[in-house]
């Protein structure tokens, strides 16, 4: 009886803590859903890089956001073509941004990654992940998808593959497959600093209509042995070329394919392609065992052949299938290398692929990638478009200055197209301005045309030779330049050079600045663009008349100088001005005539004359003149002084008239009145 009561007593207990775990599993639920949620939102997928400094390294960059007050979780899924894999993590790892601030947490387990965001945050973090291969292969890609997000990584490699001998971040590998030519597809990226490429390579080999069981086991035997014999045989090969039919063209290369795509491995048009282009070149490649005169293909042959121009070249190594090696150097030179596998059979073929981009010296504009085959070479055209540049702009240098004065011309320079566009039939027009006054004209002088050299920014880099008018474009007599020939479509970029003369016969008398702004106008497929420049000129007075004050000697004379044409004008033939004396006063001696350089002018250029009592001095320049003259000279009372007089002098030339003023005289000197 006491023990049916004892285990009715558990029996209650045992119940009242069951119910007790269900009333309080729901609360401790809201209570986690409370302080994380789940959204998707929260990570943004950037991109996925090897490291640096390490293979089977990767960085994830994601942006995370997290306006909310709790934590927030993204799970992100991860998966491969090449069998590379993500390796699972012990433990939480702290996920920090850009400043090395804590940004939140994540786990990684079977491909998978757990990333929880903190509260208030907005900020770039990246992953440092490490990966494997769960196959033979040593390098491939990872995707990376986050609901309807996904990104590819760049060509990534593992951490038992062969290293490149450059310094760069990358490296180069090869794929190999025992069964037809199979293309390896990897995306590659490149900054100004690093290269980022990729090789690989298959092979597949036609066996002979008569081998038997005894030659496969030769070659089974043979491959025991394969890494030994291929480094001996290294060094004893033939190059070869040297035993190429004829009908080869000097290769082993059957054809080659290009495919251009932008980092996210989207197809770009070959007119579109740009610094960050991914260039894929897609080889095939065969070689009979008998060649020239008898040869037969042994171990430690090679070939060799170049890259095409125009890329950057990444170092590395990897295999060529079964039948040896590759290496790429850093002038591009690929050498395939064979082993003693390619003793057994009668022909060998196989695929060699290397991924890069345009390298950092290439030039913009029309490009070809060539690449010899035994048909021939196999070409494509290729635009490569800067990332900077302009449809037109336009810069105004005046010409013909002295000391920075009386400019006689401009020279407008109009660059055209340094954005890379395609011209099509297109115009430039500049009329020639007059002065934004209104009162001086300028007239064109001359035009001529210059291909440009811009690179991969949009940046002129050089300037070729002068093109011809009449076959490479015409002009008119308003300067109007229309691209013609080779250039009536096309992708290069120009200067326009526009040399005009300034009117100095409307410059005005009392100098000052002179104000042009020009505009030039591109017309092409239906648009006009625009270019505006402006220029400031500065000239000198025509006439201007100055007092130096007496000469001390006692004789009662007076220094004066007159500054003439100081804005340099063209002044015609027997151009005179006259110097006039007040009452009291004749000139003594003859004037100076100086250049505004400081020269002395030619007496022959000029003539002076004087009236009957000397007060009115004329000077005529018998040939004209374009230059800025000084011309000093005294004068001299002609009755002694008893007490303060006033003395005065104008000089006038057409119809400009200047003066000293009024000064006052005495016999102790001369004294400026106010």
């Amino acid at each position: 009886m006491n023990r049916n009561k004892l285990f009715q007593k558990l029996y209650s207990v045992i119940m009242a803590v069951i119910l007790l775990a269900q009333l309080l599993t729901p609360i401790a639920q809201i209570d986690a859903n409370d302080q994380v949620s789940t959204n998707a939102d929260t990570v943004k997928l950037i991109d996925a890089k090897q490291d640096d400094n390490q293979q089977g390294t990767l960085a994830l960059k994601i942006h995370t956001k997290n306006t909310g007050s709790t934590t927030t979780q993204a799970k992100v899924k991860a998966t491969s073509n090449e069998g590379l894999v993500l390796k699972n993590t012990d433990k939480e790892t702290t996920l920090t941004d850009t400043n090395n601030k804590e940004v939140g947490q994540y786990t990684v387990k079977d491909n998978q990654l757990d990333v929880t965001v903190n509260a208030g945050v907005d900020s770039d973090a990246i992953l440092k992940l490490t990966f494997q291969s769960s196959t033979s292969n040593t390098s491939g890609t990872l995707k990376f998808t986050l609901n309807s997000q996904s990104i590819t990584s760049e060509t990534l490699q593992t951490a038992n593959s062969s290293a490149s001998t450059s310094s760069s971040s990358s490296s180069s590998s090869a794929q190999t497959s025992s069964s037809s030519a199979a293309l390896t597809s990897s995306a590659s990226s490149k900054t100004s600093s690093v290269i980022k490429s990729s090789s690989s390579s298959s092979s597949q080999s036609a066996a002979s209509s008569q081998a038997t069981a005894s030659s496969a086991a030769k070659e089974s035997s043979t491959a025991a042995n394969k890494t030994t014999k291929t480094l001996a045989a290294a060094t004893t090969g033939n190059d070869l070329s040297k035993y190429l039919p004829d009908s080869s063209n000097g290769t082993i290369i059957d054809s080659a394919e290009i495919e251009f795509t932008d980092q996210n491995g989207k197809t770009v048009d070959s007119s579109a392609v740009t610094a960050d282009t991914n260039i894929k070149l897609n080889y095939k490649w065969s070689i009979l065992k008998e060649l020239k005169d008898g040869y037969q293909l042994k171990a430690g042959d090679y070939f060799s052949f170049n890259l095409p121009a125009g890329i950057q070249y990444k170092p590395g190594t990897g295999k060529l299938g079964d039948y040896g090696t590759y290496t790429i150097s850093s002038d591009g030179k690929v050498t395939f290398t064979f082993n003693q596998e390619v003793e057994s059979h009668d022909s060998i073929s196989g695929t060699f692929n290397y991924t890069s981009t345009i390298s950092s010296s290439t030039t913009t504009g029309e490009q070809v990638i060539t690449i010899p085959t035994k048909d021939g070479p196999h070409e494509t055209q290729i635009v490569v478009n800067p990332t900077g540049g302009n449809d037109i702009a336009k810069a105004g240098k005046l010409t013909g200055e002295t000391n920075s004065k009386n400019p006689t011309g401009i020279t407008w320079d109009v660059t055209v197209n340094t954005n890379g566009k395609e011209l099509d039939n297109a115009t430039v027009t500049d009329p020639m301005p007059t002065s934004t006054n209104g009162d001086v004209p300028t007239t064109l002088k001359s035009t001529a045309v210059y291909p440009l050299t811009v690179d991969l920014k949009g940046n002129v880099t050089a300037t070729g030779a002068p093109l011809t008018a009449g076959t490479d474009y015409t002009v008119d007599k308003n300067g109007k330049v229309t691209f013609i020939g080779k250039y009536a479509k096309t992708h290069q970029a120009f200067k326009i050079e526009y040399t005009s003369e300034i009117d100095a016969s409307k410059l005005p008398d009392d100098g000052g600045s002179v104000n042009f702004t020009n505009i030039a106008t591109l017309t092409n497929n239906g648009k006009d663009s625009t270019g505006k420049a402006s220029v400031t000129a500065n000239y000198g007075k025509l006439l201007n008349k100055t007092y130096d004050g007496q000469d001390n000697n006692g004789s009662q004379k007076y220094n004066w100088h007159i500054e003439y044409n100081y804005g340099e004008k063209k002044l015609p033939a027997n151009t005179s001005l006259t110097d006039t004396l007040s009452a009291g006063q004749a000139f003594s001696g003859d004037p100076t005539l100086k250049y505004e350089d400081g020269t002395q002018v030619d007496a022959s250029l000029y003539k002076v004359s004087y009236n009957s009592d000397k007060s009115k001095m004329t000077i005529t320049f018998t040939n004209g003149l374009d230059k800025g003259v000084k011309i000093a000279y005294q004068s001299q009372v002609t009755d002694p002084i008893d007490k303060n007089q006033t003395i005065s002098n104008s000089v006038s030339g057409g119809d400009k008239t200047a003066d000293s003023g009024n000064q006052t005289v005495g016999q102790q000197g001369l004294t400026k009145s106010r």
